[in-house]
């Protein structure tokens, strides 16, 4: 979450490569502090400024479809 605060709307790739490896958390509680904390990194951001934002766009969709 400090990362999300302290690098509101930036998309960095230093703060992308802190936050990717967190996806694959199995903990609820730490995923959705990491989709909050992502959000707030990404904001405003286009793919143009973060080649890795196709990965995480992919990863969104398919923790979205999955239904559990």
């Amino acid at each position: 979450m400090a990362l999300g605060i302290g690098w509101w709307g930036t998309a960095l790739d230093s703060a992308l490569d802190i936050l990717i490896p967190i996806m694959e958390e199995g903990c609820d509680f730490v995923r959705q502090g990491w989709f909050i904390a992502l959000s707030l990194v990404l904001l405003g951001t286009t793919n143009s400024w973060s080649p890795k934002l196709n990965k995480i766009i992919e990863y969104l969709d398919k923790t979205y479809s999955d239904k559990y």
